[in-house]
């Protein structure tokens, strides 16, 4: 077995190309269990700003969402550290999306991204 293959039995990496408020955009995330917190992390940087965002979270108790928290900078208010919420929704073997809600905000209508994948074949 490779290093490679070693190494991403373990997480799921994810890169993705695509268009943010018009302008072209590349992401490259990873996701995974994390045995010594007992939580699901994860980590992801884009062309779109140098921010590395990172979260922890936890698989819904019917397994279809990871619901995770972390924080972000935003760059249009000046806030630092702003707490999100990442809901990933997992819609199929082949699709996924993921949520990101704005938490400042209040309690309902906070989901501000919406970003989807689809398994590359």
């Amino acid at each position: 077995m490779s290093r490679q293959k070693a190494w991403s039995l373990f997480w799921l990496k994810m890169e993705g190309q695509g268009t943010m408020m018009g302008m072209p955009s590349q992401t490259f995330m990873i996701i995974g269990y994390d045995n010594f917190k007992m939580s699901y992390v994860s980590a992801s940087v884009s062309s779109v700003d140098t921010a590395l965002l990172h979260s922890e979270g936890d698989l819904t108790p019917d397994g279809k969402s990871l619901v995770a928290y972390g924080t972000l900078d935003e760059y249009l208010t000046g806030e630092h550290d702003k707490m999100v919420k990442y809901a990933w929704r997992f819609l199929s073997d082949e699709e996924m999306a993921l949520e990101i809600h704005d938490l400042p905000i209040g309690e309902e209508n906070t989901k501000v991204v919406e970003i989807r994948f689809k398994r590359r074949k």
